[in-house]
């Protein structure tokens, strides 16, 4: 799993056109199990790869540090 390469970035969004679509008209509903763990793992993986950043900007595991916020 990469980021795709100058060269790949049509190919990239008429694949993404394609899972837009299959969204809307339930035909991911249709695939084959492979097909579906391969859609998973990238959504974890990109899901990872926030969550992680999202730690790293705050420079700590514990959420933001709101002064005077009454809840």
């Amino acid at each position: 799993m990469r980021p795709p390469g100058p060269s790949e970035w049509g190919a990239a969004a008429a694949e993404a056109g394609q899972f837009v679509k299959s969204l809307t008209t339930g035909k991911f509903l249709q695939q084959t199990t492979t097909e579906a763990m391969t859609n998973a793992v990238v959504i974890a993986d990109v899901a990872f790869c926030f969550f992680i950043g999202e730690v790293i900007g705050r420079k700590s595991l514990i959420g933001y540090n709101i002064k005077g916020a009454h809840m």
